[in-house]
């Protein structure tokens, strides 16, 4: 499992310990982890220095960004716990809804496949298959995206939303492309079974999101799930 994420009320949130984690929302106040309050903190900026932005009063129309209407400018690590929570809200929002329907679907089928340890083959088909159609025909089933997990903001990352938001961007597009090329159902076997597990792996590595990394080294970004 991913290191870096913590579950709290099945909420995904970012939090200063390392866990692993499930998801929802909580709307608890109080200040985020390694953070002083919105604005707060040690006066952090994103690149480029400067005063701190405040994350509340923006929309994604203005000042926010894709993936969330927080402030673009503001530093992670200004972030109040509820705006944390915000994020990641918007996270897993954001990819659920990027990624295509029936792409998301073959994927959870695949992985659940991997769980149920069917003896043969065959069998590890038609798990696989009646899961994809259960998925697509049903829009209140999970796609990929859902249970999206977050990484913990460390108290130094001065990274701004929009550069986080850039990652995830970047990140989501990796993960469909991944997750398309996937072989279908039909064709899974236990030989390639393994190959759904470096679909998040690989789309966590897109440029975009190493940028991020490199400005918060400590940051373990969002693992599409």
């Amino acid at each position: 499992m991913q290191n870096g994420f913590i579950k709290r009320a099945g909420a995904l949130v970012f939090a200063a310990t390392a866990a692993v984690v499930g998801c929802a929302s909580d709307d608890d106040g109080g200040d985020g982890p390694g953070a002083a309050g919105a604005g707060g903190g040690d006066g952090a900026a994103g690149a480029g220095g400067g005063a701190a932005v405040s994350a509340s009063g923006c929309t994604t129309t203005a000042g926010g960004t894709a993936v969330t209407s927080l402030c673009a400018g503001a530093a992670l690590n200004t972030l109040t716990a509820a705006e944390s929570m915000k994020l990641c809200d918007d996270t897993t929002a954001y990819v659920e809804g990027s990624i295509n329907r029936a792409t998301g679907c073959k994927y959870v089928a695949i992985v659940g496949a991997a769980s149920n340890s069917s003896p043969t083959e065959a069998q590890l088909q038609a798990s696989c298959s009646s899961a994809e159609g259960t998925c697509n025909q049903d829009a209140s089933t999970d796609g990929a995206g859902a249970k999206t997990l977050c990484g913990t903001i460390p108290a130094t990352c001065t990274a701004t939303v929009e550069q986080y938001s850039t990652c995830v961007v970047g990140e989501a597009a990796l993960f469909e492309q991944g997750a398309s090329a996937l072989t279908s159902c039909s064709m899974l076997t236990f030989g390639n079974l393994s190959t759904v597990y470096d679909v998040p792996m690989a789309a966590s590595e897109s440029p975009s999101c190493m940028a991020l990394k490199m400005a918060c080294p400590n940051f373990t970004v969002p693992y599409i799930n």
